[in-house]
């Protein structure tokens, strides 16, 4: 694993894991959930806020990606 700081529930899905590729894998797509879903909720935030740029779906598509990059 690379020397980021891992949240604990990845810990419990190794300990617990049949295999340690599998787990890696869960834990990879989880984190990458968990990063997803944070940039859509601020770009919800900001949108309740009344900045409701960008307008069009193409628009948001690209900010919720620059979001998640950030």
């Amino acid at each position: 694993m690379s020397t980021l700081t891992q949240p604990e529930w990845a810990a419990v899905i190794s300990e617990h894991a049949a295999e340690d590729q599998t787990a890696r894998k869960l834990i990879a797509q989880l984190l990458a959930l968990e990063i997803a879903s944070l940039a859509f909720c601020r770009l919800l935030e900001k949108w309740a806020r009344g900045d409701a740029e960008p307008s069009t779906p193409g628009r948001r598509q690209a900010a919720l990606l620059l979001e998640a990059a950030t």
